[in-house]
């Protein structure tokens, strides 16, 4: 499958559902030399075989980065300048983001703000990375993952090779947290599809999520900013805590996303049965309680600290209908965290009664 993909003045071509090499024998590479960035777990598993097709055509340099969501940062991109300075200005380059979504991010900035010429491809290795690579901000990060530069853009092709990506149990739980986040912010009747494709693990381990790639992709090119940012502030609060180590980057992401969701429909009825919607995740194998030592004062200070320099955010009218974009108060994440623990251990409980 292929579409052109636009966001505002800017476009790219976009290929699904059919393996890079054919892309590359359709539309080879010649007369450019090839630098691609990649995570040390890519390179180590693919750049035998992703070395090749490019080699039949061009000169190929690797930069690895580490395997971090979060590798996108001022270290990586001054690494990344230092290493291609030995390069010359007057080659053209092909500039390659294959792994996660920072790499999506690390490159697309670096394409921006390098001396060297060329366009850029992304090959993501995961929907998340996908998704990253259909938004127009590319960023960099500093300590505790605050952004501190940002540069609109789009690669010149996307191409999303199923073959390429991480089939581990984790990354596909990981990945259904972009969809989950799209049918709340855009569709009601998408959010309906995923509970009824995915009504248990085994389902969601087995069945490909080829048929959603187009959803995914209408989606982002309609508001990919409100999709990316849903559950951001709640999900950044836990950074600043001391316990915040106990969560994955992946765990701080779905709890970001689900205590948004509660704080909204604490200020807004917006008719959604969320108990069971937790059900549904944690029967999926989703860890939706809040750390054991967690302290509601101390993330509520910090979720109100990171509004006062944040955009406001998303509120629902309905699940798939924004209503407006305004921050939370005290009273309301009060409220929030407190009505969230109460559902939690009550689903928890009715588990080990059922025991």
């Amino acid at each position: 499958m292929e579409r052109v993909y636009k966001k505002h003045e800017y476009q790219c071509r976009v290929v699904y559902g059919e393996m890079f090499a054919s892309q590359l024998q359709q539309t080879p590479v010649t007369n450019k030399r090839v630098i691609i960035v990649t995570n040390q777990r890519y390179y180590d598993r693919f750049s035998q075989k992703l070395g090749q097709l490019f080699s039949n055509y061009s000169d190929v340099d690797w930069y690895i980065c580490t395997n971090s969501a979060h590798c996108n940062n001022l270290d990586e991109l001054t690494a990344l300048l230092n290493f291609t300075a030995k390069f010359s200005q007057e080659m053209s380059y092909l500039f390659v983001a294959f792994g996660n979504e920072g790499v999506m991010k690390l490159t697309g900035f670096f394409q921006k703000v390098s001396v060297l010429s060329g366009e850029l491809w992304c090959l993501p290795v995961s929907i998340r990375s996908l998704a990253k690579a259909l938004t127009l901000s590319n960023t960099i990060e500093k300590a505790n993952y605050q952004e501190v530069m940002a540069l609109p853009g789009l690669a010149s092709q996307v191409i999303f090779d199923q073959t390429l990506t991480n089939n581990q149990s984790e990354g596909k739980m990981v990945d259904l947290l972009w969809f989950l986040q799209c049918g709340i912010v855009r569709d009601h009747e998408f959010l309906k599809l995923l509970y009824k494709n995915y009504p248990n693990q085994k389902k969601l381990m087995r069945q490909s999520f080829n048929g959603l790639i187009e959803s995914l992709l209408n989606y982002y090119e309609a508001d990919s900013e409100s999709i990316e940012t849903y559950g951001q502030l709640f999900e950044q609060a836990f950074y600043q805590l001391s316990a915040g180590h106990l969560l994955s980057d992946h765990m701080k992401r779905l709890l970001g996303i689900l205590l948004h969701l509660k704080w909204n429909d604490e200020i807004e009825s917006i008719q959604f049965n969320y108990q069971n919607f937790l059900i549904w995740l944690d029967y999926l194998g989703f860890p939706i309680a809040l750390p054991n030592d967690f302290l509601t004062s101390t993330y509520v200070e910090q979720v109100l600290l990171l509004g006062k320099k944040s955009k406001k955010i998303v509120v629902l009218e309905k699940i798939g209908i924004i209503k407006e974009h305004r921050l939370p108060t005290e009273k309301e994440l009060l409220k929030t965290l407190e009505s969230y623990k109460t559902i939690v251990q009550k689903i928890k409980g009715e588990q080990h009664e059922n025991i």
